[in-house]
């Protein structure tokens, strides 16, 4: 939800012309790798429009599709915010492998505009209106594969390949839906109430589609950047 990966390949690297602000690590230096992370995570998480790189805090998702078995979900003009605020768990970077794995703790902010027709937690469902996600300490870790490849101005790019990832939620989550059965004040109260009592089973059931496009937005701004700085100016490490 995560900036996650975007952070992680951004501030792990970064130390160029065109991020002078941080410092280089060597792949095995652990300890370099979190604290660069870390202090970096706030000045890149709101973007670098001279590489191309949009802001990740706040997020913007134009429309999503959560739907499940027997529920329709859909969301429009998502913003989230939070991202700037996640802390560093673990970093480590496999230098002979080209890969890169981290894990963030974060509490982020999800507002939109939801429609809903179906059941949800075996209640019967339908209304659309504003709605609220709260995300407290979601810890997610992602393993990236690197590729390089030789650009133009005839120095090694790093691309991002693939990746994949897992979350838990350390605390338990806040879910608001409002005029979830069409301006019936009291229904929809008595059933904003019963959807927190499962937050966390309901966030497991409808959160993986979100995941999956703030991590697409996120690999697309690492590519970006990737194309703009050369492997030498982003590590300690020998790009031979």
């Amino acid at each position: 939800m995560r900036s996650f990966l975007f952070l992680v390949f951004f501030i792990y690297s970064a130390n160029s012309s065109s991020a002078p602000f941080i410092k280089k690590c060597k792949g095995g230096d652990k300890k370099c790798l979190k604290e660069a992370i870390q202090k970096a995570i706030p000045i890149l998480a709101i973007g670098q429009k001279e590489l191309g790189i949009e802001t990740l805090d706040p997020i913007f998702i134009k429309s999503l599709n959560a739907s499940s078995n027997g529920l329709s979900l859909q969301f429009q003009d998502i913003s989230g915010t939070g991202l700037k605020d996640c802390v560093v768990k673990k970093a480590k970077h496999d230098v002979s492998k080209l890969k890169l794995k981290i894990k963030l703790q974060c509490t982020v902010e999800f507002r939109g505009q939801f429609e809903m027709n179906g059941k949800l937690l075996l209640l019967p469902m339908e209304g659309k209106g504003d709605g609220r996600v709260i995300l407290r300490k979601f810890v997610v870790s992602v393993e990236s594969d690197l590729g390089e490849i030789n650009c133009s101005d005839g120095q090694k790019h790093w691309t991002v390949q693939d990746y994949k990832y897992s979350y838990d939620l350390k605390d338990k989550p806040t879910i608001e839906l409002r005029n979830v059965f069409n301006d019936n004040d009291v229904i929809g109260r008595t059933i904003n109430e019963f959807i927190n009592t499962s937050s966390d089973e309901l966030v497991k059931d409808i959160g993986p589609p979100l995941f999956e496009v703030v991590l697409k937005k996120v690999v697309e701004n690492i590519n970006k950047f990737f194309k703009q700085v050369a492997v030498s100016d982003l590590t300690l490490d020998s790009t031979e």
